[in-house]
């Protein structure tokens, strides 16, 4: 049985879905709708509203739903969540985000996993990623995966250093790898290109932060359980197309979703 160890942060997502009916919007030339959000004590109305758990709660569920043994080193938690508000008019979202999200900071664990996961909610530091680096040092068994988002700070020396560590790279952007990384590291395999399909496809139920959250933690989970890569990338589509803004899928609906549609 494979262990990991989860590092990130837990969100709380609040949607609220304007009403067309009751607030003015207006299209630029792009055809991009504006609201006048003018702070002049002017009410605006919204028609619903979900709050959910985001970040790492997506990868517990994903690694809960396929049977993977997990822990978690997380900054913020289900009862200390990061909260983050999103505006919705139709399938477009506006985000309302913290300054910054939860530092991690590392905490040993009592035994060493099989494998560390550094989730895209992690808030990565230098006296983080030294810590890990060391860690990782005393304990070569462990491997890393870890996720890199487009504003990651890829050039920054520490953050290089946890690349060249990590066994497994899962990337939703490419243009941002130096390129002696891009040469030298063949294992980023989790591109943009890979997910532009299922990104295109849940556009308009999921946010693109919990979009790329399910796909790289099923991507991994799917992994761990002996797919190959390709089947892997298949599983997590599969799991994307099947999922709410509140849930993913079990392991028995995704393989009876891809059985159905070959």
């Amino acid at each position: 049985m494979q262990d990991i160890l989860i590092v990130g942060n837990v969100t709380k997502d609040v949607y609220l879905r304007l009403d067309s009916h009751k607030n003015h919007f207006e299209k630029d030339q792009d055809g991009t709708e504006w609201l006048d959000l003018a702070f002049n004590g002017d009410t605006h109305k919204f028609f619903s509203r979900v709050a959910v758990f985001g970040g790492s709660a997506i990868t517990k569920e994903v690694f809960t739903n396929f049977n993977i043994n997990f822990s978690a080193n997380l900054a913020s938690t289900e009862q200390t969540p990061i909260h983050r508000y999103i505006l919705c008019r139709g399938d477009a979202p506006h985000y309302f985000s913290p300054v910054e999200f939860t530092r991690n900071k590392w905490v040993e664990p009592k035994t060493p996993p099989n494998w560390i996961y550094l989730d895209r909610s992690a808030n990565i530091t230098i006296d983080f990623a030294n810590d890990l680096i060391y860690y990782l040092e005393r304990f070569p068994k462990t491997k890393l995966v870890t996720f890199v988002h487009k504003y990651a700070n890829i050039n920054a020396p520490y953050f290089i250093e946890l690349i060249k560590k990590s066994t497994l790279i899962i990337s939703d952007t490419k243009s941002n790898f130096p390129p002696h990384i891009q040469i030298s590291n063949n294992r980023i395999f989790c591109q943009n290109s890979s997910l532009s399909w299922a990104k295109k496809e849940k556009e308009n139920i999921n946010t693109h932060l919990t979009i790329t959250q399910t796909l790289a933690s099923t991507v991994f989970a799917a992994l761990l359980r002996g797919n190959t890569v390709e089947k892997a990338l298949k599983i997590s589509v599969a799991n994307l197309e099947l999922s709410t803004l509140n849930s993913t899928a079990s392991l028995e609906m995704i393989q009876q979703y891809i059985e159905e549609n070959r």
